[in-house]
């Protein structure tokens, strides 16, 4: 909305300007931006029109006085055509320099609009770069998190088999407990319990490194769902900065989706600018011709006093004309 209104203005004292032939007008410049400059150029642009219209209005005011003069008598008509010559000649090469000077606005606002779409195309380009990356990103982060809940899983397993190995080792204590007593009972019976007391050591003996292989594989198991724990912490936090990332990636495609707005809408203003020039170009070069053509008629009017008059009625319809056309313009 920012842009599209001053555009809708621009337009619409353009608008004004081409419908009324008001070189008064003065095109409001509301911002800093291309568009308050294009408003500006535009301003320069009717201001240099304004003078030359009021140039060439006074000049054909001028043209209007020779030919009364020249009607009159014929005996000035070298003096005033001569003068007449000057006149048109200031005039030709202050429409040839504005004629160029509209020409190349053309060019540049063409060259602008080029350069826009150029520009307007790269972000494409970058934008579409940045959703591919965005993509990556999004299935690495649901990679992580496929990985991380295995990773959960194996530590859940890692646990149970940690309460069923402290099981086993609840169970080789009191193995070894029963052991001992059998020992000492086996003791008490002396000679007739010997061979049950040897059994009774091995037993006590194969809990006691059962009890061990169990406090072994605690130890192993803690630090592996240590390590388990650890990684998942990690991979948590990489799906946390990777979301991160990803969300990022978003509002950078929809930072450039604006930007690349806002340089199409530069390049149809530019566009736009560039028509409006080629108009006044083709406009500079009509007018440019029709004073070409008043040099022509000067030119024939040295000739002699017989062409003369005829000469002179023909600058005096060509004059009537000329002002028609003149008159239109409000300056």
């Amino acid at each position: 909305k920012k842009i599209a209104l001053p555009i809708r203005e621009l337009a619409e004292e353009l608008d004004h300007v081409a419908q009324n032939y008001d070189l008064t007008r003065v095109v409001p410049a509301l911002s800093n931006d291309e568009i308050g400059l294009a408003a500006e150029s535009v301003n320069r642009l009717l201001k240099a029109f304004n003078s030359g219209i009021t140039d060439v209005r006074h000049i054909a005011n001028n043209i209007n006085e020779l030919v009364d003069v020249l009607g009159s008598t014929s005996e000035n008509a070298d003096v005033q055509v001569n003068l007449l010559n000057e006149k048109i000649e200031l005039l030709l090469s202050s429409m040839m320099t504005l004629e160029s000077q509209i020409s190349n606005g053309f060019e540049q606002s063409n060259s602008a609009a080029e350069q826009a779409k150029e520009g307007a195309q790269a972000v494409e380009n970058g934008a579409q770069q940045v959703a591919k990356t965005s993509t990556s990103i999004s299935s690495l982060a649901s990679d992580i998190e496929a990985s991380s809940e295995m990773l959960i899983e194996l530590r859940k397993s890692g646990d149970q088999v940690s309460t069923v190995v402290s099981t086993i080792a609840g169970i080789a204590d009191q193995t070894n407990l029963l052991a001992l007593n059998a020992a000492i009972e086996a003791a008490r019976a002396g000679e007739s319990g010997r061979g049950f007391a040897v059994v009774a050591d091995e037993v006590r003996t194969l809990a006691t490194r059962t009890h061990q292989s169990t406090i072994e594989i605690n130890t192993m198991l803690a630090g592996i769902v240590g390590a388990i724990s650890q990684i998942v912490t990690s991979m948590e936090s990489n799906q946390t900065q990777a979301d991160q990332a990803v969300a990022l990636s978003q509002k950078t495609v929809e930072s450039l989706s604006l930007i690349q707005s806002s340089i199409l809408s530069l390049s149809n203003v530019s566009t736009e600018v560039a028509s409006q020039a080629e108009q006044s170009h083709h406009q500079v070069v009509d007018m440019r011709s029709w004073v070409e053509d008043f040099k022509t008629v000067g030119d024939a009017v040295c000739q002699g006093s017989m062409e003369s008059r005829d000469t002179s009625l023909k600058m005096t319809e060509l004059a009537i004309s000329f002002n028609k056309s003149v008159e239109r313009f409000r300056t």
